[in-house]
């Protein structure tokens, strides 16, 4: 029998032959790196980001309302362009951030 030094360590004692490679137990650290944590965190669910989308678009829409009676001076109007800002930026913003829950490189 052959003892190695970690073997001796431990008082262990074990014997070593060609075939060993095929039955050697495995001793390695899990991958489970941060990245495969990064990658689950990435997949957001469609509640979650149909929710990011109404907050962000809320606050998108608030700018765009103020800056349009800035500009034209006229509040319907305003309110018009945000109407249509708010619903046609939220789809887009929804598939964008569907999207992104596919991408598995960064």
């Amino acid at each position: 029998m052959e003892t190695t030094h970690l073997d001796a360590e431990l008082g262990q004692q074990r014997s070593y032959d060609s075939t060993d490679y095929e039955r050697q137990e495995d001793f390695s650290v899990p991958l489970s790196t941060t990245s495969d944590k990064l990658s689950a965190a990435h997949k957001d669910s469609h509640v979650r980001s149909l929710i990011k989308g109404i907050t962000y678009r809320t606050l998108s829409t608030i700018a765009t309302v103020t800056i349009t009676y800035f500009v034209l001076g006229d509040v319907s109007v305003a309110f018009e362009i945000g109407f249509v800002d708010f619903f046609v930026k939220l789809m887009i913003y929804y598939m964008h951030e569907r999207a992104w829950s596919f991408v598995t490189f960064l």
